[in-house]
């Protein structure tokens, strides 16, 4: 394979090792369970198909996969306006699709991740008066479109995810800081429209937990409770593998989905804790090292939006179980319990491995697709 000499062998490692590690905790806090083999089985079997498709992603040049960019971004859109009308709900939320004839669900605004980087980072490669406010406007309707839609459901940690991406990208590709700045306090003041109609009464319920966990000790402020005595009681060197999976999962606390991280922090301690701060920082610098020497415009952007996304989403994912952060419902990226949402993270990996060993020069506008 033509670049493969490029190939960034240690942002696949730490991918692997990521995935490896949660599927273990997986196990650990679900064994004892009835359906004990059900979690990390699933999970085995979304790392085969997610790393068959960074296989693919990553073997067919980017450039081809830009020229997808406004297409898959329009499907992906369509399949987010489907999910008020026909999508299944759980847990206070509307956000999965069924395939039909196959029984196999997923989550639209997972896969919006990926379609709204790849869209901004076509639009934003040879954008034109981003030094103005006005050039601001078609980007923050490539963006705003799908996290409107999102809100709906109502998902606030997913769509808050866009965020980071948007600003990222819109700074490399030469946005001013006072106007970003505008954004960032136009986006605060905006806080009590989204409190009021963007989001359900228990999204707003982990907020005032957040504040005040005691305020409702065992309903909103639960699985907060929880995770932080949690991680208090693993010390340094945990409780031992396996060793809390019934006193974790009481009451449903999410240890192999949102929490992964206070399940892991209790049974390895802070040594635990500290192993996946390390292989995430690792993963990150190698994938921001790929975003800043690439000379193309298109995989530059690509790629930092893509590293923004889920910087954001592990800083966000780790905060709210050490209660630095609200709780929002956003996993720990390659760790966490999920289908489609580790699919989506070994997309993102293979995006940028892509970029990494195809170093292209700077090209013609067009050029791409």
């Amino acid at each position: 394979m033509r670049g493969l000499k490029d190939f960034d062998w240690t942002l696949l490692l730490t991918v692997l090792l990521l995935s490896a590690l949660g599927t273990a905790f997986i196990w650990s806090t679900t064994h004892w369970t009835p359906v004990r083999d059900a979690y990390p089985g699933q999970q085995l079997r979304w790392i085969a198909v997610g790393l068959l498709a960074l296989i693919v992603v990553a073997g067919v040049d980017y450039g081809r996969w830009a020229e997808l960019s406004y297409p898959g971004y329009a499907v992906i859109v369509g399949a987010l306006a489907l999910v008020p009308l026909f999508g299944i709900q759980a847990n206070n939320a509307q956000r999965w699709l069924q395939l039909p004839g196959t029984g196999m669900q997923f989550q639209p605004s997972e896969l919006a991740k990926v379609a709204v980087v790849m869209a901004l980072a076509r639009h934003l490669r040879y954008a034109k008066r981003l030094d103005r406010f006005s050039g601001l406007l078609p980007p923050l309707a490539l963006a705003g479109i799908p996290m409107g839609l999102i809100l709906a459901q109502p998902d606030l940690g997913t769509a808050l995810v866009f965020v980071p991406a948007l600003g990222a990208m819109l700074f490399v590709a030469g946005a001013r800081l006072r106007h970003l700045g505008y954004l960032a306090a136009a986006g605060a003041a905006a806080a009590p429209v989204v409190w009021f109609f963007g989001m359900g009464p228990g999204q707003r319920g982990r907020i005032t937990s957040f504040i005040n966990p005691e305020a409702d000790p065992f309903g909103a402020g639960w699985h907060l409770r929880q995770s932080m005595a949690a991680v208090a009681s693993g010390g340094a060197t945990g409780e031992g593998f396996s060793s809390g999976a019934p006193v974790l999962l009481t009451r449903g606390f999410a240890g192999h989905t949102d929490f992964i991280f206070a399940t892991i922090a209790h049974e390895w301690g802070f040594v635990g804790g500290v192993t996946v701060l390390l292989l995430l920082f690792l993963f990150f610098s190698r994938g921001f090292e790929i975003a800043r020497s690439s000379r193309e415009p298109y995989g530059r952007l690509l790629t930092t939006g893509l590293m923004a996304m889920l910087a954001f989403q592990s800083v966000v994912n780790i905060g709210m179980t050490l209660r630095l952060c609200p709780i929002t419902g956003v996993t720990l990226p390659f760790v966490s319990y999920g289908g489609t949402s580790l699919l989506v993270c070994f997309v993102m990996a293979a995006l940028t491995l892509n970029v990494g060993m195809r170093r292209k020069p700077v090209l013609a506008p067009g050029a791409l697709g």
